[in-house]
């Protein structure tokens, strides 16, 4: 799920959670039972090497995850991407000025919202999304991995 601002259907992916949006820690209920986790990004900015680290970390702790990166030569991007959101147990949006701006991280995090998937945003630089405000977010801004 990461995304190329130029031309690329991964650019910026938004996803929501049920709890207000607050600084600090998600909620401890944030790890999915089975099925993977979708990673929401922009590969602009500096995006990709916070993603891969995450995506490192979250199978080290026993989380499946699925990104853009998994895609492979010959793949519909929108057909993967939209596949990925319908299998997966939540969404996690990497929250950055880049992935705010990208068209591909909004059209994410609003299908995964119709397909009433769990979406945990990270704040990793700028500004927490408005359109996730009503969900609790992690603050990662020092590029640390998430604590749930």
């Amino acid at each position: 799920m990461a995304s190329t601002e130029q031309g690329g259907p991964y650019g910026d992916k938004p996803e929501r959670a049920q709890e207000p949006n607050q600084p600090g820690r998600a909620p401890a209920t944030q790890r999915p039972a089975g099925g993977h986790v979708f990673l929401s990004y922009s590969r602009s900015g500096g995006d990709s090497a916070y993603v891969e680290s995450l995506a490192t970390h979250l199978a080290h702790s026993g989380i499946p995850v699925w990104f853009d990166k998994e895609i492979m030569v010959g793949d519909r991007w929108v057909r993967a991407v939209k596949d990925q959101i319908d299998a997966c147990v939540a969404l996690v949006v990497v929250m950055t000025p880049h992935s705010e701006a990208s068209t591909w991280v909004s059209r994410e995090i609003n299908y995964a919202e119709a397909q009433k998937k769990r979406i945990f945003p990270l704040l990793l630089r700028g500004d927490p999304f408005f359109g996730l405000s009503n969900i609790q977010y992690e603050n990662v801004t020092d590029r640390r991995m998430p604590t749930h």
